[in-house]
């Protein structure tokens, strides 16, 4: 039987690896708005939204037209669209308000990464051996 087990682990990034997240959330964000943006105005002129695959095979383009794009992990641009397709799936079965766009201002930005266990293993071991990867690390119970 399959079981499925959840880590919270608290990082110490220093002021360089802070600064490198503080520009993923706010490719996440600029991600989540921009699709929001057009998800809206497809669904004012065609009265269709648009769909998860649609907004992820847009995200090569973008990255193109927004070259600092590159910079940010992949999985945390997918999962802001992933979220995006969420909300309005949410949305349409009258379960939640209409998805907003995200603001710089706040205060828990939310970013969601599945890790498996080879990278789990992969990022503990780096972790352990070098000082100027992830940070110092400790499992939070």
């Amino acid at each position: 039987m399959l079981h499925h087990k959840a880590f919270r682990f608290r990082i110490y990034p220093t002021e360089e690896q802070t600064t490198l997240i503080h520009q993923m959330f706010g490719c996440a964000r600029f991600v989540f708005n921009h699709f929001l943006a057009r998800w809206n105005d497809t669904f004012q002129e065609t009265g269709r939204g648009l769909s998860y695959q649609t907004c992820a095979t847009g995200l090569p383009a973008l990255k193109k037209e927004w070259p600092w794009l590159k910079d940010a992990d992949s999985i945390a641009l997918q999962s802001a669209v992933r979220s995006l397709a969420d909300a309005f799936d949410r949305f349409f079965r009258k379960q939640n308000d209409p998805p907003r766009f995200k603001s710089k201002r706040n205060l828990r930005p939310k970013l969601h990464h599945e890790v498996h266990e080879r990278q789990y293993c992969r990022c503990l071991r780096s972790a352990e051996t070098s000082e100027a990867g992830m940070g110092a690390l400790c499992q939070v119970p």
